[in-house]
């Protein structure tokens, strides 16, 4: 299954989507006011990871414009990124993380951006030696079943392979 990357801002944005351009321009400085993509006249402070984080990763390589983003901070760990767009702190922030992190937040706004989709892989571990153990072969052959396909859609997720 693959986990949704989403783009997220603050309380103070007052947008609910941007097009695919938009969201490139305010990545890469070009657009340093939300009032440029229809927002309240204040600086937009655009907040991203360190640059090995493997959702970070994923958008360089997807959209390669985040190769050249200018972030206003930079967090470590998704609770941070979470913690300071809730905050009074962030309600200008744009930021980005996995979808089910800014679902229900009080004061995070996850955006529709037209022609926007990525995801992050997840995968079955298992020791090698135990590839063979019913659990593991049950496991691996429900993952490539249909009905499994349908019910990670049914739950916010991307399935495996989908090209998100």
């Amino acid at each position: 299954a693959q986990i949704p990357i989403a783009i997220a801002v603050g309380s103070g944005v007052g947008i609910t989507s941007l097009t695919i351009d938009q969201l490139e321009k305010i990545v890469t400085g070009q657009y340093t006011n939300w009032k440029e993509v229809g927002g309240p006249d204040a600086g937009i402070d655009n907040t991203g990871r360190e640059g090995k984080e493997a959702l970070y990763s994923i958008l360089k390589k997807r959209y390669p414009f985040y190769n050249t983003a200018k972030f206003t901070k930079t967090f470590n760990k998704d609770h941070e990124v979470v913690g300071y767009l809730s905050n009074p702190h962030g309600k200008y922030a744009l930021a980005f993380g996995a979808e089910p992190n800014f679902k229900d937040i009080q004061g995070i706004t996850i955006l529709t951006i037209e022609n926007f989709s990525a995801g992050q892989d997840l995968g079955l571990v298992y020791d090698r030696s135990n590839r063979d153990h019913p659990i593991v072969k049950a496991a691996t052959e429900y993952a490539g079943d249909k009905e499994w396909a349908q019910t990670v859609l049914a739950k916010g997720y991307y399935p495996p392979n989908s090209g998100k």
